[in-house]
């Protein structure tokens, strides 16, 4: 693809020891105790800052949770 900005799909699933959803610019993970991971991808790519007590993030950890609740409704996958 010639436009590098171009991107077919809003996100990608993950399973391991929970449920993952990655976008560009983000990292959520919800694990199978119910703790949570988010991380800004575009600013900390090595995931060292997880975001998730941080309260200017919460519209973005609600937002993402529930794009990870679709996608996994989507698939017929328990959460």
């Amino acid at each position: 693809m010639k436009d590098h900005n171009y991107s077919v799909k809003k996100g990608a699933l993950s399973i391991a020891k929970g449920h993952g959803w990655r976008t560009r610019d983000w990292a959520y993970m919800r694990y199978n105790d119910k703790s949570e991971e988010l991380y800004d991808m575009r600013t900390d790519p090595g995931q060292i800052t997880n975001l998730v007590n941080d309260a200017a993030y919460a519209s973005t950890l609600k937002r993402l949770a529930a794009e990870l609740d679709a996608r996994l409704d989507s698939a017929g996958l328990a959460h």
